[in-house]
């Protein structure tokens, strides 16, 4: 069971990722180095953003365009649309 304390912390690092292009692991590199690896923290920020694939933005998941081939925003998605 993560503690509330811990899920503030993971969910201030979402936060603080999401709108930008930094790679995850550099990001984690210098913000939280233990949860590199630690899969209940990769789990949760599945389940909160995502890279685009074509952008490389994290968004939001409610940002994210329906599509079998790849992840991608809705902004991309309406890019390929045109």
């Amino acid at each position: 069971m993560v503690s509330n304390a811990e899920l503030d912390r993971w969910n201030k690092l979402i936060y603080d990722l999401q709108g930008t292009c930094e790679g995850l692991e550099s990001f984690l590199e210098r913000e939280a180095e233990d949860l590199i690896d630690y899969m209940p923290f990769l789990e949760y920020l599945d389940q909160h953003i995502f890279l685009c694939e074509s952008c490389g933005w994290w968004c939001e998941l409610s940002e994210m365009a329906i599509t079998e081939e790849v992840c991608i925003c809705d902004q991309c998605y309406s890019y390929q649309e045109e």
